[in-house]
């Protein structure tokens, strides 16, 4: 017959809060895990959008910026920009807005939608609806989050 499909599901939560690892050898997986995310490289915008001109929902509550890199909370729902809400999750343990609420690095998953949302709305504003270039090389799309563009000319 097949081989079993060995899943490991990382970063599952007792009802504590403690971070467990577990193994499963089923096809399903238990519910409330978090497996190690894809991310997309950070999208690189216009020097000049303003980020006071993003809806709020683009908006990084954290640090203020255009969410190039948005990371959601799985626990809260909430996005935040990738580097500043890992940075807060590694030095407090917790969601940026509830501090009752225990959060490790691995509940954070790429908002894929917001990222979306934020590529249209640079695209709107720019002069031919386009963007600067991409980092879009697979050497570049694992890292330490996104703060931002690479150098630019």
């Amino acid at each position: 017959g097949p081989m079993p499909e060995y899943v490991i599901n990382i970063g599952t939560r007792n009802d504590r809060g403690a971070a467990r690892a577990h193994h499963s050898t089923s096809r399903g997986r238990p519910a409330m895990t978090t497996t190690v995310a894809h991310w997309p490289p950070p999208l690189v915008l216009h020097d000049d959008l303003d980020p006071a001109d993003a809806p709020p929902h683009m908006r990084c509550a954290l640090s203020g910026v255009i969410m190039t890199a948005p990371a959601i909370v799985a626990s809260t729902g909430l996005t935040y920009q990738r580097d500043a809400v890992e940075k807060f999750v590694a030095e407090r343990g917790c969601d940026p807005s509830d501090a009752r609420c225990a959060v490790d690095a691995l509940e954070l998953a790429p908002n894929l939608a917001v990222r979306q949302l934020v590529e249209a709305h640079a695209r709107a504003r720019s002069k031919d609806g386009s963007l600067p270039p991409q980092n879009n090389d697979a050497s570049t799309s694992r890292g330490g989050g996104g703060g931002g563009g690479g150098s630019r000319a």
